[in-house]
């Protein structure tokens, strides 16, 4: 009896335990873009907004690897991001209208949404929407600097656990 309960108990920490992903072993994330930025596309140009996704992936892995985990140890994360816009003209934008210079600068940022499977199970959510409101910030800046201001931020808020609260 005591060796039945025992191999029962074993064999459900073992469970648990196999539910974790192995430190070191990386989610699963996929980028993907909403409707207002979808709109856009063809304006900003498929290369840039391929950057700008690479760029939100890689983010949050590397923040994702720092934390060694974390309170969550996502095994998928969806990142969608639902709009952004670029501080400087596009490469797209500067060949579609020759009078645009580069050292044009406007107001920028992004805003992302990101849904997390937890490796216990738990699912978790992260909205992060970050656009610059003040023109004397942007002068020195390079074309999605106010984006990956607002991907900085929504890695770091993975990482730490700091999920929006229904």
């Amino acid at each position: 009896m005591i060796r039945a309960l025992a191999a029962s108990v074993i064999l459900a920490l073992a469970g648990a335990v196999a539910a974790q992903p192995a430190p070191g072993i990386a989610p699963a994330i996929s980028v993907d873009i909403g409707a207002p930025l979808a709109a856009k596309l063809k304006n900003y140009g498929a290369r840039d907004i391929d950057d700008v996704k690479r760029d939100l992936r890689d983010s949050v892995a590397r923040a994702l690897d720092d934390a060694h985990g974390g309170p969550c140890r996502p095994t998928r994360v969806a990142l969608t991001l639902v709009d952004a816009i670029p501080n400087r003209p596009t490469m797209e934008q500067m060949q579609s209208h020759p009078g645009l210079d580069y050292r044009s600068f406007g107001l920028g940022g992004a805003d992302i949404v990101a849904q997390l499977q937890c490796a216990d199970g738990r699912a978790a959510s992260v909205h992060e929407r970050y656009f610059e409101t003040d023109i004397r910030m942007e002068r020195m800046v390079s074309t999605w600097s106010d984006a990956e201001r607002a991907i900085d931020l929504v890695a770091r808020r993975i990482a730490h656990g700091d999920f929006d609260h229904s």
